[in-house]
């Protein structure tokens, strides 16, 4: 292995991500910038100075804790690839929970309507829009910059014809009925310790849901029942010690709990609810 990659690697060890090898994140870097070489058999001297100039820049980035996603702007989601950026929250694996619980309620050849609150990338409306090929959504964020993120997505993919985008805090700026509602809402608390790869990088309007975490879902279960039909689907993601505290909070709103879902970690991850 050329020595400046090994030198890089021993950088990265020293701050890195323990589940993570510095040697594969450099790897996902180098493959993410175009170059196919795996880094074991890539030397510096066979590359060109723009190529030398964004591994270096890149690298840079990754030491000051930056998520390889950030770095390349781009993550994984439900076997897809989505476009991320500062003004989003990163997709994550956790959030597949949600796809596989809505799913469990509509079959493909049904014509349905979504809505997707705090859209962010809009990993979540789009891949139910894949899934569901007769599906439209409305993919809402406050955050124009996100809403921006994830029309690029929706092109990407091939759906934004079946989607529309709206600037609105929470229900405000939205109507029409949706047979399916969902949301991955902030839920952190406003103290929880988090990462600096996370704090640093995500924006805090999407990670932070009050003193106790649970501020956002007080917001949306207050608002949603004029865009509920009796059988209409509410799927929520919630933080690993919220499954009795947000069920509470939409019972109160008039919303039934259908059931819990856990993630790959065994962890209670999305909540369905329906009109009581």
């Amino acid at each position: 292995m050329d020595s400046y990659f090994k030198e890089w690697a021993q950088r990265l060890e020293a701050i890195g991500d323990k589940n993570v090898s510095s040697m594969r994140l450099i790897n996902w870097l180098v493959q993410g910038l175009g170059i196919e070489t795996d880094i074991r058999f890539l030397k510096l001297d066979s590359l060109n100075l723009k190529q030398k100039n964004q591994i270096e820049t890149g690298l840079l980035r990754l030491l000051k804790r930056e998520p390889i996603s950030k770095v390349l702007n781009q993550k994984d989601f439900y076997g897809r690839t989505f476009k991320t950026t500062h003004d989003t929250l990163d997709p994550r694996s956790d959030s597949e929970t949600l796809i596989r619980a809505m799913l469990e309620h509509f079959k493909q050849e049904c014509e349905l309507q979504f809505i997707d609150f705090g859209t962010g990338t809009g990993c979540l409306l789009i891949t139910l829009l894949l899934e569901l090929p007769y599906a439209k959504g409305v993919a809402v964020d406050l955050s124009a910059k996100a809403l921006a993120v994830a029309r690029e997505n929706a092109e990407h993919h091939g759906v934004d014809g079946r989607i529309q985008f709206c600037e609105s805090n929470w229900c405000h700026s939205v109507t029409g009925i949706y047979d399916g509602i969902i949301s991955n809402p902030p839920y952190i608390t406003s103290h929880y310790p988090l990462d600096p790869s996370v704090a640093h990088f995500d924006p805090e309007m999407a990670l932070f849901g009050g003193e106790d975490g649970l501020d956002a879902y007080r917001a949306l279960f207050s608002q949603l029942r004029p865009l509920c039909h009796a059988n209409t689907k509410v799927v929520v993601e919630i933080g690993f010690d919220q499954s009795k505290f947000v069920p509470a909070i939409a019972q109160k709103n008039g919303f039934k709990l259908l059931s819990m879902h856990r993630d790959d970690g065994n962890i209670i991850r999305a909540l369905t609810f329906q009109c009581e």
